[in-house]
């Protein structure tokens, strides 16, 4: 796994708008900011944007932890990574 971030949040609507250096294989490492929070089959899911003209999307889970604290990591299951797709609703370049 390439990208995996540990965060404490009461409000996971407060990540948007953020800003993180994400992996990109084959490519190197990007800015991004959280463009959206989103739920599919119980999961919670972030769309973030590459800090460019393109803005480029990624997409990551959230894992819950309890009080609180988060686990931001890459989807490595395809199929899995097909539905967050599909409920992101963003139509433009995705990366994993």
């Amino acid at each position: 796994m390439r990208n995996e971030i540990g965060l404490m949040e009461e409000n996971l609507h407060n990540l948007v708008g953020q800003q993180l250096h994400l992996e990109v294989t084959d490519h190197g490492v990007y800015d991004y900011d959280i463009a959206k929070l989103f739920e599919a089959e119980e999961t919670k899911y972030i769309l973030a944007q590459r800090l460019s003209p393109e803005r480029e999307g990624y997409l990551l889970k959230l894992i819950d932890l309890g009080d609180d604290w988060y686990t931001l990591c890459d989807i490595e299951d395809d199929a899995e990574w097909e539905r967050a797709r599909a409920a992101s609703a963003h139509t433009d370049t995705l990366h994993r």
